[in-house]
């Protein structure tokens, strides 16, 4: 039978101090997990516009408010942004949500994804209008509501996935004196060996232009010379591609 080690001997003093080392590992266990969720918790409930004070935003944004858990973005000719988000796992901890962009000719609303692992917006349905485009800088002035079919476009580590598709009904568009008769035009995203890939088509059997936006941020557009057939604009000489990152 093996008999305790004697108070006072350094086997003892060795199990004693092993058990206080194990205490205290705990108790940094603990400490560590106890502040990562106040971090999250401090984190969800600030004010936006102190998480965006250092943040250089878009001049389309005009002012922000409330908080990652629920708050919007105020933009031109009263359209907003707004947002809701409850702390999940996947796998990791970080947010999820629904996010809404509205104004008098458009309603779009989606899910919205704040991991570490995944982020952007997925399942985005409804309608965009017109004057939405106005808020982009040289943009055409078009008439047309284009329909917003489960579009997601998402960061997921070192890859990027995007599906759904956005259909524009055929009519007219005007840049500057000068206005252009359209086609009904289909923008139909798919992924592609982890890339986020899109096509943009004609009448479903014309395909204008491709694009691909891999996980390092980089892009790359090729524009097709039947392009040139309906934005004037653009060198008739094709296929031009462009790249760059973001």
């Amino acid at each position: 039978m093996t008999q305790p080690a004697p108070s006072g001997s350094p086997a003892a003093r060795m199990s004693r101090g092993a058990s206080w080392l194990a205490r205290i590992a705990v108790f940094l266990g603990i400490a560590c997990v106890g502040l990562g969720a106040l971090g999250g918790a401090l984190l969800y409930l600030a004010p936006m516009t102190i998480l965006t004070r250092s943040l250089d935003l878009p001049p389309q944004v005009h002012a922000v408010y409330g908080t990652l858990r629920m708050g919007g973005a105020d933009l031109p000719q009263g359209y907003t942004l707004t947002w809701s988000t409850r702390p999940g796992l996947r796998p990791w901890p970080g947010f999820g949500g629904t996010l809404r962009l509205e104004g008098s000719d458009t309603r779009l609303v989606g899910d919205l994804r704040l991991y570490p692992r995944e982020i952007g917006i997925a399942a985005v349905s409804g309608r965009a209008g017109p004057g939405l485009a106005q808020l982009v800088p040289g943009a055409w002035r078009c008439g047309m509501t284009a329909r917003v079919d489960e579009v997601t476009l998402l960061k997921a580590g070192g890859a990027t996935r995007a599906d759904g598709r956005v259909t524009l009904p055929a009519g007219t568009c005007a840049k500057g004196a000068r206005d252009v008769e359209l086609p009904e035009q289909n923008l139909i995203f798919s992924t592609e060996d982890n890339t986020a890939a899109g096509r943009l088509d004609a009448g479903g059997d014309r395909p204008l232009a491709y694009f691909q936006i891999d996980g390092a941020g980089r892009a790359i557009l090729s524009i097709l010379e039947a392009a040139a057939d309906i934005y004037p604009a653009l060198p008739k000489n094709g296929p031009l591609t462009l790249e760059y990152s973001f």
